[in-house]
């Protein structure tokens, strides 16, 4: 339940990013940190990147999966980005160039445990709301 009101929540941050600039007023690394927050609990890290400029347009992540995969992800208003398969990196011509909605969906593609993990938390999630 707790996920349907995070994606719900990332859904309509992006209606709200796609409206005009001077109409935005997005807080990235308060934004950075509830993505922290949600899909944390899933992965072996996840950190807001010190070494890529965060900007009014976007921020970096640094994550790595429960398998080890390290790679570095742009959060902007078009969604979320693989950018290279290394900390700290923007690879322009990196292979995968698809926007995902929300960090669930990108994690979901790259990460067999994260989706694993995800899938046993809201189980336990549904069964606590059963008893």
């Amino acid at each position: 339940m707790n996920e349907t009101i995070n994606k719900n929540r990332y859904n309509t941050l992006l209606f709200t990013m796609t409206q005009s600039d001077s109409e935005q007023c997005i807080d990235w690394h308060e934004e950075a940190m509830a993505v922290i927050r949600d899909v944390g609990f899933a992965l072996k890290d996840i950190t807001i990147s010190t070494f890529l400029p965060q900007s009014q347009t976007e921020i970096y992540f640094n994550v790595q999966t429960r398998e080890g995969q390290k790679f570095c992800v742009e959060l902007s208003s078009y969604g979320f980005k693989v950018v290279s398969e290394c900390f700290d990196k923007v690879d322009e011509s990196y292979k995968d160039q698809t926007y995902y909605e929300t960090p669930y969906a990108l994690l979901d593609k790259y990460s067999y445990q994260f989706r694993e993990c995800f899938a046993a938390a809201l189980e336990k999630k549904l069964s606590q709301l059963n008893s």
